[in-house]
């Protein structure tokens, strides 16, 4: 398993949840070949449709609606936040912030002296900072020939009982090729390293999902 792909992945993925690519940063992201060219495969449709979302991104989205796109997103909307970021909307039931859920995360990330970028106007269980520290766990493993034991409770019981739930509402909500892309390739990043490390999401309670909000 690559473990350097996979934390550069996140670490690039993380920087889009953080802020929307400035036009200077678009301008390079496409020089670069990263939109035309997500270096993480797999047969997942997940990828696939990422892929093709960001091709769309190079030929019809420019930096100020990414950015407007962003801010509907993740910070402010006049009715709601489309793809709320933080694991307590999804995993607590009053859906508030600073919480528990919160507070244990940042606990974690003292004990490896890891500060996200986000810290402190954010919680510490904001999608970003998740994918930052993930980052930092698969970079620890780089030298080892397995996982060791918190990359993967991070993922089992951190991260992935809830993200497939923000990841539905951005790819539903986002009205951007490339903020459409980040949520499916977060989707194939986190899926394809479950896979590659054989484990699977703990079930843990989830108190809102757009699936649920389809049937009523």
């Amino acid at each position: 398993m690559d473990y350097e792909a996979f934390a550069l992945g996140a670490k690039i993925l993380s920087g889009f949840f953080i802020e929307p690519p400035s036009l200077k940063r678009f301008e390079l992201l496409k020089q670069q070949g990263l939109l035309q060219g997500w270096f993480i495969t797999s047969p997942h449709f997940a990828n696939t449709q990422g892929k093709e979302l960001w091709e769309q991104s190079l030929r019809y989205d420019d930096s100020s609606e990414i950015a407007a796109d962003f801010t509907r997103l993740f910070i402010a909307d006049e009715e709601y936040l489309k793809a709320p970021p933080y694991a307590s909307y999804y995993l607590e039931s009053s859906g508030e912030t600073f919480t528990q859920e919160s507070d244990e995360l940042s606990k974690l990330y003292a004990s490896l002296n890891f500060t996200p970028t986000l810290y402190p106007h954010e919680p510490c269980d904001h999608l970003a900072s998740e994918l930052e520290f993930l980052a930092l766990l698969l970079e620890q493993n780089i030298a080892n020939p397995s996982p060791n034991a918190l990359l993967l409770s991070f993922l089992e019981y951190r991260l992935t009982p809830w993200s497939n739930e923000c990841l539905a509402y951005l790819q539903k909500n986002a009205l951007t090729p490339f903020y459409q892309g980040v949520g499916y390739l977060t989707q194939d990043l986190l899926e394809t390293l479950k896979e590659s490390l054989g484990i699977k999401a703990q079930k843990r309670t989830i108190y809102r999902s757009i699936r649920v909000e389809s049937q009523e």
